[in-house]
């Protein structure tokens, strides 16, 4: 059996499933040990007199280390009785998206949690709101600083509005042992279960507190014959909790809880000195998506004539498709018309836009190209930004490219994401020191310097105030006092960073 064991070790296989990708700890797998209950493979079951011996070798190895800052210690459980918590298997929404969760009924927590792998599955949104947690004689557990709304969905019950609290991880594996036989309780019979598989240990992600315990409890309540075990009805199903009391021919092994604090190797201490010492790589800083985007701007861009660049916008690869956008540009338009006409900054926005036109970084949009398809034509929907401070501009024009159509998806969505090219303040800062004089400049209009490939033009619309017309109405707004315009250069920095 030993032998056994070392090669598991040896092959660093999970000693649950006998698996390569994962240990015991992370095992996916409800099966448990079926002599003793307990988190191994049946074939790795030991003795009771091997257990002892192994537990007390590795006891006296650990008081010998000369490694560790702390004392070893060594705690045996003799038990026959197990508490077994309430649990239920939970349907969660978030945002329209749902999720599946084991969630732990806890009526002395003033609050609800929830994992953040559950939050990230759900891509709910984080709200930020510090909260100090504190446990049993006033532990102290780390700050947390993230909640998020979620609901509660049963099959038969209106949905639960909750705020939970954001954690890396809310307890250990339940139940942490295998109950063996207890669906077969006579009180049990009948019942639809809240988790059934409520005897097998399996992840936690979900903490529900006394904050929503009332909603979820029924009055409901069945117990076994000895009044150990009770059956609690929920608007999930029926719950479990209690002890569990072992046969005396399945006494569960006796397990050693061994803690110890070591200190890091001096292999490991040299490593991080030497990682810490090193120069950081440029392609290391850059994600996937930022690498795309360098290498689709070093393979699409050319140079005119006049000796400008031309960029094509970074597409990414994926079966995102545009909706309409011209009914949003032109109600925000109105809106932001009238705000600045209350501020009498109306004409100076008027001017701004003006002047791309004149400088030919725009252009009107040709008649015949008015009924592109709405997946080949985005406006930009634009608003201005008044700055009093500013010695040059006080009033700058700033487009938005997050805004959504009507399928939901924006052109920042289906463009990829390139890295800030810009040197950190400090190197910059750093620079000074070089030279007795330094030196600053600055290049007006930097990024209309770069020309916008005319097949991707019709993804930088934006629309102006055209007097006179009369050719359309929609959405309750006079389209025919605006012009559709198309950018020729870039309306955003990425591309002239690059070059």
């Amino acid at each position: 059996m030993e032998d056994r064991f070392s090669t598991a070790s040896r092959l660093k296989v999970c000693t649950n499933c006998l698996s390569y990708n994962h240990f015991c700890r992370d095992c996916p797998s409800h099966r448990s040990c079926k002599d003793c209950g307990s988190r191994h493979h049946s074939l790795l079951h030991r003795q009771r007199s091997t257990i002892r011996k192994t537990e007390n070798a590795t006891e006296q190895q650990s008081t010998s280390a000369t490694n560790a800052h702390a004392t070893p210690k060594c705690y045996t459980s003799h038990s026959e009785a197990k508490v077994v918590l309430g649990i239920c298997q939970v349907t969660v929404e978030s945002r329209g998206l749902i999720q599946k969760a084991r969630a732990l009924l806890d009526s002395g927590s003033h609050m609800s949690f929830v994992t953040s792998q559950l939050a990230q599955l759900l891509k709910a949104k984080k709200i930020r709101e510090p909260t100090h947690l504190t446990g049993i004689s006033q532990t102290e557990v780390p700050e947390c600083s993230f909640k998020t709304e979620v609901s509660l969905v049963p099959e038969k019950h209106p949905p639960i509005p909750l705020k939970a609290v954001i954690i890396t991880k809310i307890t250990s594996d339940l139940p942490g042992f295998y109950l063996k036989g207890v669906k077969n309780k006579p009180f049990l019979q009948g019942l639809p279960l809240a988790d059934p598989n409520f005897n097998h240990p399996g992840r936690i992600d979900k903490l529900l507190g006394s904050d929503v315990l009332d909603e979820v409890m029924l009055p409901g309540r069945r117990s076994s014959d000895d009044r150990t075990l009770h059956a609690w009805e929920t608007i999930f199903g029926w719950s479990i909790r209690g002890k569990f009391i072992f046969d005396s021919s399945s006494l569960p092994t006796q397990r050693c809880l061994h803690s110890r604090t070591a200190g890091p190797s001096t292999d490991d201490l040299l490593m991080a000195f030497w990682q810490s010492e090193e120069a950081p790589s440029d392609l290391n800083r850059y994600t996937d998506e930022e690498l795309q985007a360098l290498e689709h701007f070093q393979k699409t861009h050319s140079r005119n004539k006049e000796g400008r660049y031309v960029v094509h916008l970074p597409m990414k690869s994926v079966s995102l498709r545009l909706g309409s956008s011209h009914g949003q540009a032109c109600r925000r338009f109105y809106q932001n018309k009238q705000s600045l006409q209350r501020k009498g900054k109306y004409e100076s926005y008027t001017k701004a836009l003006q002047e791309y036109e004149d400088l030919g970084h725009a252009e009107p949009v040709p008649v015949g190209d008015c009924n592109k398809p709405e997946s080949s034509v985005y406006y930009l929907p634009s608003h201005g930004v008044v700055k009093l401070s500013s010695t040059t501009t006080k009033l700058r024009v700033v487009f938005d490219a997050s805004a959504k159509t009507t399928s939901g998806v924006c052109l920042n969505d289906i463009l990829l994401s390139g890295p800030n090219l810009y040197p950190l303040l400090t190197d910059v800062i750093l620079a000074f020191r070089t030279h007795v004089i330094g030196m600053s400049a600055d290049i007006s209009k930097m990024f209309r310097e770069v020309e916008l490939h005319p097949n991707d033009r019709d993804l930088h619309r934006f629309l102006q105030a055209a007097p006179g017309g009369g050719r359309c109405h929609r959405h309750a707004y006079d389209q025919s006092y605006v012009q559709s315009y198309v950018f020729s250069v870039p309306g955003y920095p990425s591309p002239s960073s690059g070059c």
